[in-house]
């Protein structure tokens, strides 16, 4: 079984970070919401240039990773919005 580590993400954990944010959404929503909103949800390139352009290194982003550096999971802190 492959070791998973947690460490503090880096800018260039982007790519890695909207694939498990697209493949989550897909997996998570389908069933639930149409399948154009879900599309409309799950370009990996968009997803990444959103991970980039919101990047605050001020605030905590952590990452799950392989042996590989492979992206598991992500925590990306932000404020409530309540």
């Amino acid at each position: 079984m492959p070791e998973i580590q947690i460490r503090r993400a880096q800018i260039d954990d982007a790519p890695g970070i909207a694939d498990v944010a697209v493949e989550s959404w897909k997996w998570g929503y389908q069933g639930v919401l149409p399948d154009k909103v879900i599309q409309s949800h799950s370009n990996k390139l968009e997803r990444e240039e959103k991970v980039r352009s919101n990047w605050k290194p001020e605030r905590a982003y952590f990452v799950a990773v392989t042996e590989r550096d492979r992206v598991l999971g992500f925590v990306l802190e932000s404020k409530p919005s309540f």
